[in-house]
């Protein structure tokens, strides 16, 4: 399959540590099986199953969590966070300058 990483995931993979940024590059290539790749389909949740393209959350091995929608044979990476970032927005811990 063909993986795209959108503008806005790069970024925030540049804000990472080196070490998650490795291993979030790493997901990124074994999304390149998503077909065939039991670890990367189990460690993925579907978001909205009604829609289309569908919409996917893959929990890492490190608390770094990819976003990203399959469409036919292309997959495109939307977004990546870390879960402490992910429970700040759910806490409405977040506030407007």
């Amino acid at each position: 399959m063909n993986v795209v990483v959108s503008n806005a995931a790069k970024i925030a993979v540049t804000g990472l540590p080196d070490e998650d940024r490795r291993r979030v590059h790493a997901w990124f290539d074994r999304l390149k099986n998503w077909p065939t790749d039991q670890a990367v389909r189990k460690n993925s949740t579907r978001l909205l199953p009604e829609e289309e393209p569908s919409v996917y959350v893959l929990r890492s091995t490190s608390d770094v969590r990819i976003f990203f929608t399959v469409d036919g044979d292309e997959i495109t990476v939307v977004d990546v966070a870390r879960k402490d970032s992910l429970k700040t927005v759910k806490a409405g811990d977040h506030r407007r300058e």
